[in-house]
């Protein structure tokens, strides 16, 4: 019976991964800036398609991509150190990964966090006037979703430092984790920013350029942001991995002996 294997440089892969992941998102970038946005393209569904403040285009579509095979990855992790003896805790921890990863999915596909915030602004607000609901949101300038999303993603993050320091292989992935979640903070940063009304104007003045340029170009670097703190922690999870599981043999038999 005849048998192949294949062996995975898997460093190489991981860098050859990050490379790829933001040189599309690089294209991407570009796209929306000429074809969208400086209108190269006078089919406005073409410029829909690449425009990378939507949730329905080839931008969206990369970016949940990129956050569902990072999901993938977690349970993939999670399966392997569940079944080592000794490290039924550890096991959980990537449980709690997976599961959070999994849900960034389904928001980045659903734009749950926006509607979920949006809908709990509207029921908060119907309260007497007075209210808590109506102080709340006269005080909060920018997007309900942050206060919503913002305290529980505040508490996930600090558990992915802390749990993750102890469990990644190396520093290096510690480091690539650590950059991921600043860049998502400075995404989250861009957001408030976005959502405080009239909170580009000195931008807009001081680059003398439109403010639909100013916010689009604004919500452009957010979501490339998050497009490639997303690459980031698929590459240190993917390290994370291979650590565990250091040799995956692929076997392809042929099946005719006996025939």
């Amino acid at each position: 019976m005849d048998a192949h294997e294949f062996s995975v440089d898997t460093r190489r892969t991981v860098r050859n991964l990050i490379l790829a992941c933001a040189a599309v998102e690089i294209v991407l970038v570009l796209l929306d800036a000429f074809l969208n946005v400086e209108r190269m393209a006078s089919s406005r569904a073409i410029r829909r398609l690449v425009n990378i403040t939507r949730e329905d285009g080839l931008p969206s579509f990369f970016g949940v991509s990129q956050t569902v095979i990072t999901a993938l990855v977690l349970w993939g992790i999670w399966a392997l150190v569940r079944r080592q003896p000794g490290r039924a805790r550890e096991a959980i921890g990537w449980l709690i990964l997976a599961l959070f990863f999994s849900c960034l999915a389904i928001d980045d596909g659903s734009k749950l966090h926006e509607r979920v915030g949006t809908a709990f602004r509207t029921y908060s607000s119907q309260s007497a006037d007075g209210g808590w609901g109506t102080r709340l949101w006269n005080f909060f300038p920018s997007y309900a979703w942050q206060v919503v999303f913002g305290p529980p993603l505040a508490v996930m993050g600090v558990f992915m430092v802390v749990f993750l320091y102890r469990s990644l292989a190396t520093r290096m992935q510690f480091v690539m984790v650590g950059s991921a979640l600043a860049l998502l903070a400075s995404a989250v940063g861009l957001d408030f920013v976005e959502g405080i009304k009239d909170g580009h104007v000195w931008l807009v003045e001081a680059l003398h350029s439109s403010p639909y340029k100013v916010r689009h170009y604004s919500k452009s670097l957010e979501e490339t942001i998050e497009m490639f703190a997303m690459t980031l922690f698929l590459a240190a999870f993917m390290l994370q991995a291979a650590a565990i599981a250091p040799t995956i043999t692929l076997r392809f038999e042929n099946g005719s002996e006996g025939c």
